[in-house]
C-alpha cells in the first residue's frame, strides 16, 4: 500500500471530524424554531483492492453505515489491506 494514500486518508478523516463537530455545534433555525443536527461520515482509504471509483465509494458507504450503527454522529474510517 502506498504510504501517501494512507496519509491522505488520515487527513480526510481529520477534516471530516472537523466538519462533523462544526455541524454538531451549529445552531440551526427555521422560522422561530432553533435546533441542532448531526452527521455521520464514512471515509475509505484508496488501495489496490479499492482501485476503482465504484469500489472506493462502496467502501466509504460501508464506513458510513458503520458510523450510523455505532451511535451515529461520528466518523468511521475503513482501511483495506
Amino acid at each position: 500500500m502506498n504510504k501517501n494514500f494512507r496519509e491522505l486518508a488520515k487527513a480526510a478523516f481529520e477534516k471530516a471530524e472537523i466538519f462533523r463537530k462544526l455541524i454538531e455545534e451549529t445552531t440551526m433555525s427555521f422560522g422561530t424554531e432553533s435546533f441542532h443536527i448531526t452527521v455521520s461520515i464514512g471515509v475509505a482509504e484508496f488501495s489496490k483492492k479499492l482501485s476503482t471509483l465504484d469500489t472506493l465509494l462502496n467502501s466509504a458507504d460501508e464506513a458510513l453505515y458503520q458510523a450510523k450503527k455505532n451511535r451515529r454522529n461520528r466518523t468511521e474510517y475503513i482501511i483495506t489491506k
